[in-house]
């Protein structure tokens, strides 16, 4: 099933793995989606390489936001109410694609973290910043995400879901991948059943 999203209504998917979307952010004069400085894969996980396949890039390009010029995508990451965080812009091109896979749970940026808490105390969201374009697709168990809007936020439980993206449009689609540890805040968004509007 292909869910469209409407503006202020409530999720369209509201699991135990899976709010769709947990909330929405708005923002008068969203920053660029440029990739300012290209993220190493150093502390990126192999078992998630090793389920999809090809080398860490094919799949799409992935870089740390600009301090200062990219400002708000940090902000983002605070008002959902994770700590101890780490943003990244990924911009999957025209004809990439990234196969089902379970996430690994950062386990080397996260390593002071016991198992337990990698499961329950870390969080990853994905925040799309430009409106859904055909051929676009994101993919959460059996559930197809598409239609989405600038600003929604996708939450799932990257550990137990299993969830791959494609693209196979003819425009980039760039969207935050946002990883941290939970706070009340954190807890108090995934309990809401609503589409929650917050500004930047």
């Amino acid at each position: 099933m292909v869910f469209e999203m409407i503006d202020n209504m409530d999720r369209l998917i509201d699991t135990s793995h899976i709010k769709w979307p947990l909330c929405t952010f708005q923002h008068r004069d969203w920053p660029s989606t440029k990739i300012y400085d290209r993220y190493s894969y150093e502390l990126s996980s192999e078992s998630t390489l090793g389920q999809a396949g090809g080398n860490w890039g094919d799949h799409f390009t992935s870089g740390n936001p600009h301090k200062e010029k990219q400002k708000p995508y940090f902000i983002i990451a605070d008002k959902l109410g994770l700590e101890n965080y780490h943003v990244l812009i990924q911009t999957q091109m025209p004809g990439q694609q990234m196969a089902m896979h379970l996430d690994g749970g950062s386990r080397k940026r996260y390593s002071y973290l016991s198992d337990a808490d990698h499961k329950s105390e870390l969080k990853r969201v994905f925040v799309f910043l430009e409106d859904w374009k055909e051929g676009q697709i994101i993919q959460m168990g059996d559930h197809n995400i598409a239609h989405w809007k600038k600003g929604q936020v996708l939450a799932f439980d990257w550990t137990a879901v299993k969830h791959g993206t494609a693209n196979f449009g003819s425009h980039e689609r760039p969207m935050l991948c946002v990883t941290g540890t939970k706070t009340t805040k954190w807890n108090d968004l995934w309990g809401d059943r609503h589409n929650k509007i917050i500004d930047l």
